[in-house]
């Protein structure tokens, strides 16, 4: 069977759910390409500022790329618009520059656009500049997932990407589970179990 190498940037240290994401996503590429995939991790706290290990516009990273079959940043909530100093406004501070420069396929994966936590002056027009860049590349496919991202998109925008950016879900729910057996649940039952994250909490649960 054909073998690709795909650099793969996401969060690997996050938490569950980053790994729920990242199994499943990896599981349904495999099987749509009808190949086997290796991934190379690079973990994505490598490039932010606070980090400040790894640099999306080095050298490094660009040759990295290119010696790559296929580039994966995401999926994660890396669309924030908050930040000034990005060259896009988000946590992916990669220029155009940069970005003609990597010849290899690139998949915006499933990623989180949020205005939650605010957003800076500069970074919607920045960010309206790099949709441009990607969205009209042929080597470049993007995607933000199913929670509201599309639509905060159309709120910033209004229709400008409808067709450009695909809508799809968390790749957790394509995981593989092995089955256990929980004597504190009935197997003549249907169990679903709920979530309430409890980050943010001002945000997700005010009086509002």
């Amino acid at each position: 069977m054909r073998k690709i190498k795909a650099l793969h940037v996401a969060s690997f240290n996050g938490n569950i759910g980053d790994n729920a994401n990242h199994n499943g996503f990896r599981k349904r590429l495999a099987e749509i390409l009808g190949c086997n995939v290796y991934f190379e991790e690079v973990e994505m706290r490598e490039f932010y500022r606070s980090w400040n290990m790894r640099d999306f516009n080095s050298e490094e990273f660009i040759d990295l790329c290119n010696t790559h079959d296929l580039v994966i940043i995401g999926g994660g909530n890396f669309f924030e618009l908050k930040w000034n100093y990005s060259h896009t406004g988000t946590t992916i501070n990669i220029s155009n520059d940069s970005l003609r420069k990597i010849n290899t396929p690139l998949l915006f994966h499933a990623l989180g656009c949020d205005t939650a936590k605010g957003i800076c002056e500069y970074a919607i027009e920045k960010f309206r500049l790099f949709l441009d860049q990607i969205t009209n590349d042929d080597n470049i496919f993007v995607s933000v997932r199913n929670d509201g991202s599309f639509e905060t998109i159309q709120k910033l925008y209004g229709n400008e990407y409808d067709e450009k950016i695909l809508k799809v879900p968390d790749g957790a729910f394509f995981m593989e589970t092995k089955r256990f057996e929980f004597p504190e649940l009935s197997n003549n039952l249907k169990s679903i179990g709920i979530n309430v994250v409890s980050d943010m909490k001002d945000i997700r649960f005010n009086k509002e």
